[in-house]
């Protein structure tokens, strides 16, 4: 049976059960709350600044949850799944599909709106609410985000991509530089609004990227078949990985429409997926701390420890001990 929630209800339960606490330095509002209840564990920050609010949240489903939301104002939101598949949109509508690790800027209306949880699960979003009016600075600098803000004048809410599209390793860094700021006050402040505007100039160059996808696809149905048969090789033999030309006949390709294609339709190169595999992995195994940094660094395929440890750092934005120090001091 699914489990439905209103959003007004869940704020009672926080405060019933005294599970949020809020912070504020004047110049950083920080709320921080979590929720066990009979459908599971729901648990978030939020933290607002002066140009918008960036919500991480965590959910831990032990039954399907139909979570009802309404929203006062419109706003943008700039939503990234870093986990399962989420279904969410208008109360109403069918609303859209978003698969892990994908992401989009959407334009919300105010009313009602809805976010699907399913039962056995664990969920992962990272949002960034900011005023409708955001980004009326750049208006008519770029034809795509003209038309995304012409779209927000319509009665629908809109999206800046047709269809939602990969986090790549570059916004991933960022994510995990803003959850881990070390700063406070207004150093605070001014950090993580410079990311929210890293994050958005990220987006925006995908848009040249993926100029006309859902249109224009240049790959057809079979050359799309062998890069996705290329990512999932990827994906298994992290630890040995072959040349771009080796991997290109191993699924019956040449180099040069397996860059082209993987760029296309995963937003970063065949390299950069495979540093985006190995550096996740080694996140893993780092923080289930059944083998040390050089084991790891040699699991993955590295020869030279220095080597995994710059890469690891330039990746997640800090060097492997910190989550050594975190497990321990947990």
């Amino acid at each position: 049976m699914k489990f439905s929630l209103e959003s007004n209800f869940l704020e009672e339960l926080y405060y019933d059960q005294a599970a949020a606490t809020v912070i504020s330095d004047g110049f950083v509002f920080e709320t921080k709350a979590s929720l066990d209840h009979e459908f599971g564990n729901i648990s978030y920050q939020e933290s607002e600044l002066g140009i918008g609010s960036v919500l991480n949240g965590h959910y831990r489903m032990d039954k399907d949850l139909l979570f009802n939301s309404e929203m006062e104002q419109p706003c943008l939101e700039m939503h990234f799944n870093l986990t399962n598949p989420v279904r969410f949109g208008e109360k109403g509508k069918k609303g859209q599909l978003v698969a892990g690790m994908e992401q989009n800027l959407l334009s919300l209306k105010a009313g009602k709106g809805f976010v699907e949880f399913e039962e056995g699960k664990a969920y992962e979003t990272f949002d960034i609410h900011l005023s409708a009016g955001f980004l009326d600075q750049w208006h008519g600098q770029h034809k795509i985000l003209d038309q995304f803000i012409k779209g927000m004048n319509g009665d629908a809410s809109a999206q800046l991509f047709k269809q939602a599209l990969p986090v790549t390793p570059a916004m991933k860094r960022i994510i995990s530089e803003m959850k881990t700021c070390p700063f406070s006050g207004l150093t605070r402040k001014i950090f993580l609004e410079a990311k929210v505007h890293e994050l958005f100039a990220l987006q925006l160059d995908l848009c040249d990227v993926y100029a006309n996808i859902g249109q224009k696809q240049s790959l057809k149905s079979a050359d799309i078949e062998k890069i996705h048969a290329a990512k999932n090789y990827i994906t298994l033999n992290s630890s040995t990985p072959c040349s771009i030309i080796e991997l290109a006949h191993k699924v019956g390709t040449n180099d040069f429409k397996l860059k082209k294609g993987f760029k296309e339709l995963f937003g970063t190169t065949v390299f950069g997926y495979l540093q985006q595999v190995r550096m996740e992995e080694a996140r893993q195994f780092l923080q289930e701390k059944e083998k040390n940094v050089g084991e790891i660094a040699e699991l993955l395929g590295y020869q030279n420890l220095s080597n995994f440890t710059a890469a690891f750092k330039q990746y997640w934005g800090y060097p492997p001990s910190t989550i050594l120090k975190g497990v321990k001091n947990g």
